[in-house]
C-alpha cells in the first residue's frame, strides 16, 4: 500500500508529468520504514504468542 501511495496508480498523465524535474524516488525512504513496521509487527506477534502460548 505504501508503494501505491508513493507512486500512484495508473499511467503518468499530463498532470503527473508536469513537475517531473522536481520528482525524487520515494523508495529509499519507504523500504526502511516498511522494514521497521514489519519488525514491529513480528515482535508483537512473537510477544503475543509467548504470553498466550
Amino acid at each position: 500500500m505504501t508503494l501505491i501511495g508513493a507512486y500512484g496508480s495508473g499511467a503518468p498523465y499530463y498532470g503527473r508529468t508536469t513537475n517531473m524535474d522536481k520528482w525524487t524516488d520515494p523508495l529509499p525512504w519507504l523500504l526502511p520504514l516498511d522494514l521497521v513496521m514489519i519488525a514491529a509487527v513480528l515482535a508483537l506477534i512473537y510477544r503475543n504468542r509467548r504470553r498466550h502460548g
